[in-house]
C-alpha cells in the first residue's frame, strides 16, 4: 500500500487535454461525462483542501501544471461542448486513517473497524466525507450526476419485465429490447454480471401480468382481450412460464413479483411457480405477491400504522404515486 501511495510523486500525465476527449465525446453523440474525482484509494483528482492526497498537492509532479485540477478542466471541458457534467466520488478511502485504521488489517474493501464500538473516529471519516462531497457540489460549477460508489448495499433488484417489454432477448415473445427498441442488447445479462462481480445479489423483479401479450385476458385496466377462454389462457401461462425458464438460467437470488391481483392462485399456478423457481434456484428468495407463495410481504405507496403479520417484510413506496 505504500508503494502504491507513493504513486503521488511519479504522477505525470503531460498528455492531458480535456478539449479534446469532450470534442470527441459530443462528435460519437454523448451525452454527459462521469469522471472518477476520487476512488477507493482516496487520491483526489480535484484540489481538496481537506487532504494533501491529492493531483494539487506540491509533492506530485503534475501540480505545477496550469490544468492541475483535472477534475475542474474536464468539467468545464465537457460543459463546453454542451455535455452534462457526472462526479464519480467514493465514500470508503482506504488512504484516510479514519477509514482504513493503522491498527487493524483491512479485511476488504470495506472500513477496517466497528463504527459502533468507536463512534468518534466514524464521525471524523463521515465529516471528512462530506467536506469533501460539498467541494465538489459547491466548487465546480453544476454537477448534473452524482455517481457515489460503495453505499453498502447487498443487493439490487433490476425490472425485468414490467407488465410487457422484457429487457434481456427473450426467445419467447419479440417484444422485448434486442428486437424492439433502439438498445438492440440484453441488459439483464451484463446487469447480473455487474453485479455479482461487486460481490452483491441480483434481484429480478418480473410481472406476472402482461398486457400487450395477446393472449392476456385484459387489455388494459378497463378492456379485454376475452373474458373465458381456457385454451387462450393456457397459452399465456405457458408463455410465462417459459420466460421465467429464461431468467431462471441467471439464477437470481431473489424474485420480485408482481401483477399478481388481476387472476387468482389457481389461475397463475403460484405453486408451480415457486415450486419451479425453485427447483433451479433453491436459496432463491420470492417476495409476496405470489398469492401465499412469498417469503415476505411488501405493503406499498403507505407506511404501515401498525406492523405487519408476516415475519419479513419491506415498503414498496414509488417516487411518482404510480
Amino acid at each position: 500500500m505504500a508503494e502504491y501511495e507513493n504513486l503521488k510523486t511519479t504522477f505525470n500525465p503531460k498528455g492531458f487535454n480535456p478539449d479534446k476527449w469532450a470534442s470527441a465525446a459530443a462528435y460519437a453523440g454523448m451525452k454527459y461525462v462521469v469522471f472518477t474525482t476520487k476512488h477507493h484509494d482516496g487520491f483526489c483528482m480535484f484540489h481538496s483542501q481537506f487532504t494533501d492526497y491529492k493531483i494539487t498537492d506540491p509533492a506530485c509532479p503534475f501540480s505545477t501544471n496550469p490544468k492541475a485540477n483535472i477534475a475542474k478542466e474536464i468539467f468545464d471541458a465537457f460543459r463546453q461542448q454542451g455535455l452534462w457534467a457526472g462526479a464519480y466520488f467514493s465514500k470508503p478511502d482506504w488512504h484516510h486513517p479514519d477509514y482504513w485504521s493503522p491498527y487493524y488489517p483491512p479485511r476488504d474493501r470495506n472500513v477496517n473497524y466497528e463504527p459502533e464500538a468507536n463512534p468518534e473516529k466514524w464521525e471524523r471519516f463521515t465529516q471528512f466525507t462530506h467536506n469533501q462531497i460539498f467541494e465538489l457540489l459547491t466548487n465546480y460549477g453544476k454537477i448534473d450526476i452524482l455517481w457515489l460508489e460503495n453505499s453498502g448495499a447487498k443487493y439490487a433488484v433490476i425490472t425485468t419485465k414490467h407488465h410487457g417489454v422484457a429487457l434481456w432477448d427473450s426467445k419467447s415473445a419479440n417484444l422485448n429490447v434486442v428486437d424492439k427498441s433502439p438498445a438492440q442488447r440484453d441488459l439483464i445479462v451484463p446487469f447480473a454480471k455487474a453485479i455479482r462481480n461487486q460481490g452483491l445479489k441480483p434481484g429480478f423483479y418480473y410481472s406476472l401480468l402482461d398486457w400487450s401479450h395477446p393472449d392476456y385476458p385484459n387489455f388494459t385496466r378497463d378492456k379485454k382481450r376475452y373474458e373465458q377462454d381456457s385454451v387462450r389462457w393456457q397459452r399465456f401461462v405457458d408463455f410465462n412460464f417459459a420466460q421465467l425458464a429464461e431468467l431462471s438460467e441467471y439464477h437470481p437470488d431473489l424474485y420480485w413479483f408482481d401483477g399478481d391481483w388481476e387472476q387468482t392462485a389457481q389461475q397463475w399456478k403460484a405453486k408451480e411457480i415457486r415450486d419451479f423457481v425453485l427447483g433451479k434456484t433453491p436459496t432463491t428468495i420470492i417476495n409476496s405477491r405470489l398469492q401465499g407463495y412469498g417469503d415476505y410481504a411488501t405493503p406499498e405507496q403507505g407506511v404501515p400504522i401498525s406492523r405487519p403479520q408476516a415475519e419479513y417484510w419491506e415498503l414498496c413506496l414509488t417516487m411518482n404515486n404510480s
